[in-house]
């Protein structure tokens, strides 16, 4: 989940592209578990206090162009996300 959502339980569209950019990793990581190494606390602090960003999946099969969309997508401040129309151009 998104900041917004885990420290304030406010969700919103830019929450939503949060969750698309990990949509976007499981996909590129043929399905593995985001933040494996972390539990929910471990992954909430890293997240929240480190600004942890979950590396590029594979190298070999995303591109840097979608990793760029992931990190996008992950800005910890909503308003700097981009768009579900934004996202979209960058992919056509």
């Amino acid at each position: 989940s998104s900041p917004e959502v885990l420290e304030k339980r406010k969700f919103s569209l830019k929450s939503d592209i949060w969750s698309f950019g990990i949509v976007l990793w499981e996909i590129f990581s043929q399905g593995k578990d985001p933040y494996p190494y972390f539990n929910n606390v471990q992954t909430y602090k890293a997240v929240i206090f480190e600004g942890y960003r979950m590396p590029n999946p594979d190298e070999n099969l995303c591109s840097n162009e979608i990793y760029e969309i992931m990190l996008d997508c992950w800005k910890k401040e909503a308003n700097e996300r981009p768009t579900f129309q934004e996202i979209y151009e960058r992919l056509k």
